[in-house]
């Protein structure tokens, strides 16, 4: 009967760990992904902004020469040239920054239209200068 007791015992405690250890993996393991994700996120947009020699008047891309482009100035025909880029999606761009110029290239994903896929691939492509007024 004793031997029975202390098996019990055994038993209950055995089980009690197992379930502790099952929770506490789980926990290790959800923060872990929480953690990957938070890092795949901060590697998705760039964190520094590439500007040009500074000129002191911008000037008007007429086409597109294979340059970066800069957004709050391009024309509607140079922001077509760019991959993902439509006439609708250009015009949506100027109107834009008509009301408020870009201030980082990541303001971009502003306008409508604009998502992540079509950000990825026209961000490598474009740069963005304030306007003196702005600055």
């Amino acid at each position: 009967m004793v031997q029975k007791l202390k098996e019990a015992k055994f038993s209950v405690r055995l089980s009690w760990a197992l379930v502790i250890t099952g929770a506490v993996l789980i926990t290790i393991v959800g923060l872990l992904l929480l953690y990957h994700d938070v890092g795949n996120e901060e590697k998705a947009a760039p964190a520094s902004v590439y500007l040009p020699q500074a000129t002191t008047t911008p000037e008007v891309v007429s086409t597109y020469s294979g340059e970066k482009l800069d957004l709050n100035v391009a024309t509607k025909e140079a922001l077509e040239s760019l991959p993902g880029i439509g006439e609708t999606l250009a015009q949506r761009i100027i109107d834009f920054r008509e009301k408020t110029p870009f201030k980082v290239v990541r303001d971009l994903k502003k306008v409508a239209g604009i998502g992540e896929k079509t950000f990825a691939a026209i961000c490598d492509y474009v740069y963005v200068t304030l306007p003196e007024e702005a600055q």
